[in-house]
C-alpha cells in the first residue's frame, strides 16, 4: 500500500504470539543484559518475583509477526523516530497481541508523505503492556 491509500484511524490487528522463556532469555543475554531479564535467582528478589522480558524483545516479537505480511510493501521508504513506552511487565508464557493504528499523516510533496503509526501491545488479560509510536516515510501511489 502507498501513502495515499491510508487514512488516519486505519487499523491492523497484529498476530498473537506467546513469549517463550528460552528465546526471551537468549535475546536478553545478547542485547539487554540487565539481570532482571537474564538471571532467575536475581529476578526472584525483585518486586516482579520472576524474570521479565526485555521491553525491546516484547515490542520486536509482536512487530516481527506484523512484518511477515507487510502492508507497507511498495510504498515504504524508511522509518524514523520511534518511541517505546513500557507500561507493564511481560513474563515468559504471556501471550501478546498488537493493534497498529495510523495516528497522523502529512503529505510532504507530490512523491511522498510521512505517517505516524502507534502500536498498542496487550497481554492475554487484555492489559496494555507497551506502546510503540514511529514515523514512516511513504511513497504516493504511482500515477
Amino acid at each position: 500500500m502507498y501513502f495515499d491509500e491510508f487514512d488516519v484511524g486505519f487499523k491492523v490487528e497484529l498476530p498473537s504470539i506467546m513469549i517463550e522463556k528460552e528465546k526471551m532469555i537468549a535475546f536478553a543475554k545478547e542485547y539487554d543484559r540487565i539481570p532482571l531479564h537474564t538471571n532467575e535467582e536475581y529476578a526472584k528478589t525483585t518486586r516482579f518475583k520472576a524474570l521479565i522480558a526485555s521491553g525491546f524483545y516484547s515490542a520486536l516479537v509482536v512487530y516481527g509477526e506484523f512484518t511477515k505480511d507487510h502492508i507497507w510493501q511498495g510504498g515504504h521508504i524508511v522509518g524514523n523516530l520511534a518511541k517505546l513506552e513500557f507500561l507493564k511487565p511481560v513474563f515468559a508464557g504471556d501471550t501478546l497481541r498488537g493493534v497498529m493504528t495510523i495516528t497522523s499523516k502529512k503529505q510532504i510533496n507530490n512523491e511522498k508523505g510521512v505517517m505516524e503509526e502507534t502500536i498498542e501491545i496487550y497481554n492475554q488479560d487484555n492489559m496494555l503492556v507497551l506502546t510503540m509510536t514511529s514515523n514512516k516515510f511513504m511513497r504516493l501511489s504511482p500515477k
